[in-house]
């Protein structure tokens, strides 16, 4: 999943490469008194445009958007343990959010977005060997989810670093929090002779989806952290400092 960030640094990229978007979206200045709202309304138009919702401007960003594959391990007590790798995985709306508050230290370098997204779709083959209830599982096949009301935080901080006389933003820290309102899996084995072990994993998910989900949370939360880093810093590393935030 992206970040608000993240939409906000790509389009200051846009803004400052193609002169056409200068239309669409403004450039916020660090000594505005009324940053917040500058910023708030650049982040909207941001999204709005990354949505393609916007006429006249056309922007490739794929929906879904695709990862080719994680290795995941995972371990909950009283539950099991599986470790193996999810393929072919993709992310429907990852761009729908919604924001709810940003908070900001600019003399720190600091940015706090409160963000809903209020659906998303997940799909992605599976490769697991693990245990359920003590009992040896391996499966393999794809699930299909669909996740509703994922609020999220996320907060960074900035530092600047300077190669070739030239200046760049590049996140110190990083943290996200997430929760899931709901979700709804379906899930099909590779082989039907397993399909009744995934009816019943599927049956028992479906059933008290917002307590798997918040088991499940430290490690989805993990997995888009490090996903979402490198992203970030590499739309960092080609664009200038001072051309993300106008002094």
């Amino acid at each position: 999943m992206k970040s608000i960030i993240c939409v906000y640094l790509v389009m200051q990229l846009l803004v400052a490469e193609s002169k056409p978007l200068l239309d669409a979206v403004k450039p916020c200045h660090m000594s505005d008194p009324d940053f917040k709202t500058c910023y708030s309304n650049f982040i909207n138009k941001g999204i709005a445009l990354l949505n393609n919702e916007i006429p006249g401007y056309k922007i490739p960003i794929p929906n879904p958007y695709r990862i080719p594959s994680v290795n995941i391990d995972i371990n909950i007590e009283n539950l099991g343990s599986t470790n193996g790798t999810f393929r072919n995985i993709k992310i429907t709306n990852p761009f729908k959010v919604k924001v709810n508050d940003i908070k900001y230290e600019l003399e720190n370098l600091v940015f706090e977005y409160n963000v809903t997204h209020p659906k998303v779709g997940i799909e992605f083959e599976y490769l697991l060997d693990g245990k359920l209830f003590d009992n040896p599982v391996h499966s393999e096949g794809s699930i299909k989810a669909k996740l509703a009301l994922l609020n999220s935080n996320l907060r960074f901080v900035f530092k600047i670093v300077e190669r070739r006389g030239v200046k760049y933003y590049t996140i110190d820290d990083f943290k996200l929090q997430m929760s899931v309102g709901d979700a709804v899996v379906h899930i099909i084995a590779k082989d039907p002779k397993e399909q009744s072990t995934a009816d019943f994993v599927q049956d028992l998910f479906n059933q008290n989806a917002h307590l798997y989900m918040d088991m499940l949370n430290p490690f989805y939360v993990e997995r888009i952290e490090r996903l979402l880093r490198p992203l970030l810093n590499g739309v960092l590393a080609i664009v200038p400092a001072d051309r993300l935030l106008l002094e």
